[in-house]
């Protein structure tokens, strides 16, 4: 029986969701010796940069293979919670996804509440704010909570706030709606990726970008 990579990437084209992928580099602070990046570089995370990227689409790959890999990768060690498989269609760059590569899922949003210290001078976020929905802080007796004016979420992540902002030296907090973002941990273990010399759909694991510093 032949298989048709065609076939699959139309199929990957109907059911799939839009991605925003930027492809990672190991950063050249990075110490051969020690593997270590140096801790005083601004331009990698954990010694990992990224290139600027392109949207693109990939599969989610359905529930018995979710299921299958949460059994073995838990039996290895190597399941997270909030891992996710896909499928990469053999018809777009993100094919070439590497480890450590970046994926937002630009079509979907979750949840985040993240309260800063008081010792925090800035707030920026690292991801993509879709939406903030709160922003609040304790008075002094740290008996009632207070809701500010909601902030504007600058291109840069940054934020402005507005009229009632929290008093300086006050901790608080910023809830709302981001894109997920993941990065690719590995590909998923299979017998094959290609057939008769056919490119099929590749299958990676990606995981929530929160726990890179694990991976890395």
């Amino acid at each position: 029986m032949k298989l048709n990579p065609d076939a699959f990437n139309r199929f990957a084209g109907e059911i799939g969701q839009r991605v925003f992928w930027r492809r990672a580099h190991e950063c050249p602070s990075r110490n051969p010796d020690s593997n270590q990046h140096n801790s005083a570089c601004r331009a990698c995370v954990n010694g990992r940069i990224w290139e600027t990227g392109e949207c693109t689409h990939l599969a989610l790959s359905g529930q018995k293979l979710q299921q299958a890999w949460a059994s073995y990768g838990q039996s290895a060690g190597l399941f997270e919670k909030g891992d996710v498989v896909c499928s990469l269609p053999s018809d777009v760059p993100l094919y070439g996804m590497g480890e450590y590569d970046r994926v937002a899922f630009i079509d979907s949003s979750e949840p985040f509440s993240i309260a800063y210290g008081v010792l925090q001078q800035s707030v920026k976020f690292k991801f993509t704010v879709t939406k903030v929905e709160r922003l609040f802080w304790l008075d002094p007796t740290l008996s009632n909570v207070i809701d500010g004016t909601l902030p504007v979420v600058n291109s840069d992540g940054t934020i402005t706030f507005g009229r009632v902002a929290p008093p300086a030296n006050t901790a608080f907090t910023i809830t709302g709606r981001r894109v997920p973002e993941y990065f690719c941990f590995a590909d998923y273990p299979q017998d094959r990726a290609h057939f008769g010399g056919e490119p099929l759909p590749r299958k990676v694991i990606l995981r929530p970008f929160d726990l890179f510093s694990r991976a890395n």
